[in-house]
C-alpha cells in the first residue's frame, strides 16, 4: 500500500478553498499512485480549535461533498473533522 501524507496550509473557516486543496492534493496523490491520502487533523476547518456548532455542521456538510468527489475520482482519503456535540 502507498500512502500520500499531505502537509499544506489551510485558511480558517474557509471551507471551499480547503476542499479544493483536498482534491488537488488527493488527485495528485492519485496520480503519482498513493492507494490512501492523509491529511492533518481539522484541515477542511482550517485548523478551528473550538468550531461553533454553525462551523461544526457547515464542516459537515463540505465533507459530504469531499466525500462525493473523492468516491467518483479519487483514491481513499483520510480527513479529522470536528463534529457537533449535544
Amino acid at each position: 500500500m502507498r500512502l500520500a501524507l499531505v502537509q499544506a496550509n489551510p485558511t480558517i473557516g474557509d471551507l471551499d478553498a480547503n476542499a479544493a486543496l483536498i482534491e488537488k492534493f488527493a488527485a495528485q496523490a492519485r496520480d503519482l499512485g498513493a492507494d490512501l491520502v492523509v491529511f492533518p487533523e481539522l484541515f477542511l476547518c482550517g485548523y478551528e480549535l473550538d468550531p461553533s456548532h454553525e462551523l461544526a455542521r457547515e464542516c459537515e456538510a463540505a465533507l459530504r461533498l469531499v466525500a462525493e468527489r473523492a468516491a467518483a475520482n479519487w483514491t481513499a482519503v483520510v480527513i479529522g473533522l470536528a463534529e457537533e456535540r449535544p
